[in-house]
């Protein structure tokens, strides 16, 4: 059974892998921020971003296990994702006693995960945080309650906050719930709740401990809050109502619902459920641990709604509790009806397959010529620059340090381009790759620089490759 799990995850994993993956946006940064630690620079001073660190740290073991390779996050990510998948067949085991119902939820769960709606390119802080939540829902609802367990708990909390500092609340739901109460939402004693938090607290430290050294290592504290905090307050977070934010929050994950078929038999068969659950003489009351994962499902949708912003990947956060809502929904015991979803959903399950099993090489041609023409800088600290943070990859391929610790163009302006011209020029940065896509967001005094200094060598599509004059 257990080559058959892995087997079946694997099948829809390898889209995912350096043979078939694309160039992306945020994985290209994280890429280049490992190789970078490696290189014994770091984030945040040597590198802009606004993510916690963690990331970062997954992508330098990534690179130590194969350097200038992705092959080594890909492995890390995807034990990862295996193991959380392989958490949900466990709780699906323990609630159905139905191995095939469990596999099929087991499949679900990754394939869902795995959709280009949700993952994009992969290599996300919302990935590794989802894993992470699956890890505590599976410890809330299972098992008997020990302190092991309450530590471990706030472990992953304290985790999920460095690795994306918003996507916390849902978790905090399933962590309260697990200190406070019972079962049925009856109280502990005060007693044994202070002694619950104490553990948790002791395990939330660790993380908290740990990457305040880190960080300390780097002495970079000022850019660490400067960037992670301060920075995505002041200028990531829409200005809008946060009804509005949350309503736009709630539409786009409606669409992705719609789109993907397999998240659409389970989302319209946890209602069924709850029908059918509730037609039940003998089972008129909802099952605590399904309005316990409800709760933290909302507040999973307001912690995600802070930001105003409702890209894709933001729903892998989502994922885990919709899953979870499903398990501690279904009514097993009635064999006609489990026959029923089975079907729909291997339906469900095929009629995607069919479409993204057929695996395809993406276009990668610009990335091969750029590092062919600029091999000859190899290992050389600043002299290959890229103002659009995809073509990071050449920077990465090549273990070529970046000159400026502005790696994208998302949040430029004068002062920055005033930062990025003295590093070109510090550096005497052989090689400088322009996208005519971002003309309009790079400040004329960059692009004037760039013009006077350097000469075109390689014209591509709509990217421009500039060698020093």
């Amino acid at each position: 059974m257990f080559f058959i799990l892995i087997l079946v995850y694997g099948i829809f994993a390898i889209r995912y892998s350096p043979i078939f993956e694309r160039l992306g946006s945020d994985k290209e940064v994280f890429q280049y921020i490992g190789m970078l630690i490696k290189n014994n620079q770091f984030p945040y001073s040597d590198a802009f971003d606004h993510k916690p660190p963690v990331i970062y740290l997954v992508n330098y073991l990534g690179v130590i296990l194969t350097p200038n390779s992705t092959w080594g996050i890909f492995v890390i990510l995807n034990s990862l994702g295996f193991f959380s998948a392989l958490l949900i067949y466990k709780l699906a085991v323990n609630q159905f006693k139905n191995v095939v119902l469990a596999l099929l939820l087991y499949a679900s769960f990754f394939f869902i995960n795995n959709s280009n709606y949700i993952l994009e390119e992969g290599n996300l802080t919302r990935q590794l945080a989802a894993f992470l939540t699956v890890g505590i829902l599976f410890i809330v609802f299972t098992g008997k309650k020990t302190n092991l367990k309450n530590a471990l708990i706030g472990f992953l909390i304290g985790v999920i906050f460095f690795t994306q500092q918003n996507e916390i609340l849902g978790g905090l739901v399933l962590s309260g719930y697990y200190l406070l109460f019972e079962k049925k939402f009856k109280f502990h004693t005060l007693k044994t709740i202070i002694k619950n938090s104490a553990f948790f607290a002791l395990g939330l430290l660790i993380p908290f401990v740990g990457i305040l050294l880190i960080i300390n290592h780097w002495n970079n504290y000022n850019d660490f809050i400067n960037q992670v905090f301060l920075f995505n307050f002041s200028n990531y977070i829409e200005d809008k109502s946060f009804l509005t934010k949350i309503g736009t929050v709630i539409y786009e994950f409606a669409k992705i619902v719609y789109v993907n078929k397999v998240l659409l038999v389970i989302s319209f068969f946890i209602i069924i459920n709850l029908f059918l659950n509730r037609r039940n003489e003998k089972k008129r009351n909802i099952d605590s641990k399904w309005i316990v994962i409800f709760i933290a499902l909302i507040f999973q949708i307001l912690s995600t709604s802070i930001s105003g912003k409702g890209y894709g990947h933001y729903f892998l956060m989502f994922i885990p509790y919709v899953v979870c809502l499903f398990v501690f929904s279904f009514n097993s015991k009635e064999p006609n009806y489990t026959k029923l979803f089975s079907i729909v959903l291997v339906g469900a399950l095929l009629f995607h397959s069919v479409k993204i099993l057929p695996y395809q090489k993406p276009d990668n041609s610009l990335l091969k010529v750029i590092t062919k023409e600029v091999a000859s800088v190899k290992d050389k600290k600043g002299q290959f620059y890229s103002l659009n943070g995809r073509y990071l990859r050449v920077n990465f391929n090549l273990n070529i340090p970046s000159p400026s610790k502005h790696i994208y163009a998302h949040f430029m302006n004068e002062a920055v381009a005033e930062e990025i011209m003295n590093d070109l020029q510090f550096n005497k940065t052989k090689y400088v790759l322009f996208d005519t896509g971002d003309a309009q967001i790079i400040p004329q005094s960059l692009k004037s620089f760039i013009a006077l200094n350097y000469v075109e060598v390689l014209t591509y599509q709509e990217h421009v490759l500039f060698e020093l004059n």
